[in-house]
């Protein structure tokens, strides 16, 4: 999203609120990191003295500060990500501090909203729809990456949206992306030997919903643990790729497969960004995931994968391709499942690989009108 928004507008400065904990780094030294706000019990009351006084009275640095950031800024994106606004992650309390900054920035200080690309929904509880849908409304553009969020957005709240595609389609990777890293020489060395597959692993204990699912927890670990045997057995080699940070590293959970077999496991180090992961992913066989993102990845540089599917933003994305064969559901994982879902993919490798081709230059023109769409409104002064 920064990197295609930058050559499409004259932007002078990026404020950005992560929600992950911990942040070890970002990397861009010019754009400012802003603290989760409100997040704790004192911001939280700080928030409605905030609301309360139109945005003159805040208590807390982070108060002041994202309301300082709000009034510098000429329009607000709500950046990709899953159904942050929806039932899966929110309900209640927790959806309407989501909504709080969303609020304060339209609503307050009269500040363009833009929606780039996430997901959304479903809406089924009426009270959370009575501000969801008044938040909705007013924005200047809901573009949406799948068409399921869309048909939840129009059933449930009766709002429109645009459908793109997901924004990881739309950069191209500078050559000698890799040479910044030097502590992957081995694992390139494996991947031009050998055949590996890329893996990304999640237990889903952060789910909100099946977090809750203690047993499915432990059923991901038994049958992506058997998994890996067979596919050791089949002669494949494994990289195991990490997709969190900070606090909510998932390297601990990535040993736990590594000790299965230390010569034949690796886990791509934690620095190679999402950059260098793509083009990590575009020299292996084949992605199996239980992220999102992978697929993703793995589909932009034609690599067959297999989604292994927590929430319908999976889903949403392998029916973009006309590919649903890709897809199973988690909660039906087993290890045979995998690889007789794996099994296909082998028979089916170059067609698959085909297909990737042929459809993917379609998404990726489609993923990059998420920002022609937001760049042209700013330019334009089409800002509702």
């Amino acid at each position: 999203m920064i990197d295609a928004l930058r050559p499409s507008l004259p932007i002078g400065r990026i404020s950005i609120m992560i929600f992950s904990r911990g942040v070890p780094w970002f990397p861009y030294d010019d754009i400012e990191i802003l603290s989760p706000f409100p997040s704790k019990m004192r911001e939280i009351f700080d928030g409605m003295i905030t609301m309360l006084s139109l945005g003159r009275i805040s208590f807390t640095k982070s108060g002041k500060r994202f309301i300082e950031a709000i009034n510098e800024s000429d329009a607000v994106i709500h950046a990709p990500g899953g159904p942050s606004i929806g039932d899966i992650y929110r309900g209640g309390l927790s959806s309407y501090l989501y909504l709080y900054r969303l609020f304060f920035a339209r609503i307050i200080k009269n500040k363009p909203i833009f929606f780039y690309a996430p997901s959304m929904g479903p809406f089924t509880n009426r009270f959370d729809n009575l501000a969801r849908r008044f938040l909705l409304k007013r924005a200047s553009a809901i573009i949406l990456r799948e068409g399921i969020s869309a048909r939840y957005l129009e059933e449930q709240l009766d709002l429109k949206s645009i459908v793109t595609c997901d924004s990881a389609l739309q950069n191209v990777i500078p050559d000698g992306y890799l040479d910044r890293y030097d502590n992957i020489a081995s694992i390139l060395k494996t991947i031009e030997e050998k055949r590996v597959i890329g893996m990304t692993v999640t237990d889903l204990r952060w789910h909100p919903v099946l977090g809750k699912d203690i047993a499915l927890s432990i059923r991901i670990k038994e049958a992506i643990s058997g998994a890996i045997g067979q596919l050791l057995e089949k002669g494949y080699d494994i990289l195991l790729i990490p997709q969190l940070f900070g606090d909510d590293t998932d390297i601990p959970l990535l040993e736990q497969f590594k000790e299965l077999n230390q010569e034949r496991i690796a886990i791509l180090p934690d620095n190679v960004d999402s950059y260098g992961q793509q083009i990590l992913m575009s020299k292996l066989h084949s992605i199996i995931s239980l992220r999102h993102h992978p697929n993703i990845l793995a589909a932009k540089g034609r690599i067959p994968f297999l989604s292994i599917s927590y929430e319908y933003k999976m889903k949403g994305f392998v029916d973009q391709l006309g590919l649903p064969e890709l897809s199973m559901n988690v909660e039906e994982i087993t290890a045979q499942k995998i690889i007789d879902k794996f099994q296909y993919l082998e028979d089916n490798y170059l067609s698959i690989s085909r297909a990737l081709e042929d459809r993917m230059p379609d998404l990726e023109r489609l993923s990059k009108k998420t920002t022609e769409i937001i760049a042209e409104m700013i330019r334009n002064g089409i800002l509702r």
